[in-house]
């Protein structure tokens, strides 16, 4: 299809990627000249439909190259969830869309490889939020037990963390 133009992100010395880029260690009063040549490239869409968002509720939609946010254009339909993502260079990306649902985070993801034309027909199906049961017990310990309890989970996809808080008093432990 029909292409527009875009100009990538570019990192030193000439990286497409932050992984791939040289760092700069500057100290007090130093300087560096650091010159790019920006070149325009073929950009393409992404167009799709996010599931599972309740309607007039706009989750975040993020572009993800080498786990880096990729800086784009982004239009979403609050009606009926469609997307459409601009300025794409070609390559290898993850697309992700989260949201907030009644105090529990919902996700959805998606690989997506753009060549030389648009890709259409994408769905992120929000993921429903997961429950974890469990209870805390303090064996051993003599006087009141702590005022709070804190208990982490880390998800093994994208190693976010939720911290859960509890009274360990008001379960009667």
């Amino acid at each position: 299809g029909d292409s527009d133009e875009t100009y990538p992100p570019r990192y030193y010395p000439s990286a497409a990627g932050q992984l791939s880029a040289t760092p700069i260690r500057l100290g007090a009063g130093e300087t560096f000249q650091a010159d790019f040549v920006l070149e325009p490239r073929a950009a393409f869409r992404i167009r799709g439909r996010v599931a599972g968002a309740a309607e007039y509720t706009q989750p975040a939609i993020h572009l993800l190259r080498d786990g880096e946010i990729m800086a784009s254009r982004n239009q979403y339909h609050l009606t009926d969830g469609r997307f459409e993502i601009s300025d794409v260079v070609p390559g290898m990306y993850v697309l992700e869309a989260s949201m907030m649902d009644r105090g529990a985070a919902r996700r959805a993801r998606a690989e997506v490889t753009v060549v030389d034309r648009d890709v259409p027909g994408i769905t992120l199906a929000l993921d429903p939020p997961v429950e974890v049961h469990g209870a805390v017990e303090f064996t051993g310990a003599t006087g009141n037990p702590p005022k709070q309890t804190f208990v982490a989970a880390r998800s093994r996809e994208d190693n976010q963390t939720v911290v859960g808080v509890g009274d360990p008093r008001a379960a009667g432990h």
